[in-house]
């Protein structure tokens, strides 16, 4: 759904059975190894997304601190707020971090889940892109 939308896909986990192109065709890029591993594989920008969420609690809490350490546009965290706020006792996060990730539409289910949080990035993609624009326009 996001390269539908002109955004490049990059999937990374550790799990051979959930880290393949049956799950994610689409996908730019698929990164098989631990976050340690494939976290310096990925060239991150100012103008990147992300969004975490492996239901490994652990796995989780090291992706948010090493994606907390990179300039990001954007760090999602999929699942309830009361989880997220136990992910990030471990210190500050020094970014706006998105929990429970996606817009509040009432989403059921996986598709719709999908929906509002690639609403949620378009609306940031687009919010940020009007800021760009009053910022640079010539006096």
């Amino acid at each position: 759904m996001c390269s539908d939308h002109r955004f490049s896909v990059t999937v990374s986990d550790w799990r051979p059975a959930f880290c393949n192109r049956r799950y994610f065709p689409d996908a730019e890029s698929i990164l098989l190894g631990f976050p340690e591993e494939t976290i310096g594989m990925i060239h991150f920008s100012p103008y990147d997304y992300a969004i975490v969420m492996s239901h490994n609690f652990r796995r989780d809490q090291q992706l948010v601190r090493l994606l907390s350490e990179r300039q990001l546009c954007y760090l999602g965290i999929l699942g309830s707020k009361n989880r997220t706020e136990r992910l990030l006792k471990g210190g500050p996060v020094p970014m706006e971090v998105h929990s429970p990730v996606g817009l509040a539409i009432g989403a059921e289910g996986p598709e719709e889940i999908a929906v509002s949080i690639l609403a949620e990035i378009i609306y940031t993609y687009r919010k940020n892109r009007t800021q760009e624009v009053v910022v640079n326009e010539p006096e």
